[in-house]
């Protein structure tokens, strides 16, 4: 869809918040695939974290956002690698995926997936309320019909996953630190400049 590889392009240049309201342009499925994308420039994985050939996205009952993945991927590499999404029914599926996306309607496997992926370099990113306190690494959020992000550097640490400065400066919310015990809370109207902390 053209539509979407305009707003990767966009948010190719930094990060944006995006208004869900304005589905009739960019459906929250397209910019959430986007920001899945955009998250993996950010983050680093241990050396035996990327063992290729390609860098895999496990999407877990987000078809939408699995297609919408897929045409953004389709003219972008991920750590040098050509990016490849599976789809995938349960935790069990999830093979070497570097990250793994699960949506808001598979909630009950959440803490099924912390258990499979603790201490495993994967970048688990969740759309659940309360997200992070249940084990996700980033949680997406709808704040006044934006779609957002919150960090947990507790789960990213226990990963292995280092998380760049740049990524938490335009995170609505960051849990945790090197010593796990900070919360830190953006205001609400934060739009960062492109390419910049």
């Amino acid at each position: 869809m053209r539509r979407s590889l305009l707003l990767a392009m966009a948010l190719l240049c930094g990060f944006s918040c995006v208004r869900a309201a304005e589905s009739e342009r960019y459906s929250e499925d397209a910019v959430k695939a986007v920001f899945l994308y955009r998250f993996t420039g950010f983050v680093d994985w241990p050396a035996d974290g990327l063992p290729g050939p390609a860098f895999e996205f496990a999407v877990l009952g987000a078809d939408a956002v699995g297609d919408a993945l897929e045409r953004v991927l389709a003219d972008h590499t991920v750590k040098g690698m050509p990016g490849r999404v599976r789809r995938i029914r349960s935790i069990r599926e999830l093979g070497k995926a570097q990250l793994l996306y699960v949506e808001s309607q598979s909630a009950a496997d959440l803490s099924a997936v912390v258990q499979k992926t603790a201490n495993a370099p994967v970048l688990l990113v969740s759309d659940l309320p309360h997200g992070l306190e249940i084990g996700s690494t980033v949680n997406f959020l709808l704040r006044e019909q934006r779609v957002r992000f919150e960090v947990s550097l507790a789960a990213a640490n226990r990963s292995g996953l280092r998380v760049s400065s740049e990524l938490l400066a335009v995170a609505t919310r960051v849990v945790g630190s090197a010593a796990g015990d900070a919360e830190r809370r953006l205001p609400a109207q934060l739009t960062p400049a492109a390419g910049g902390e």
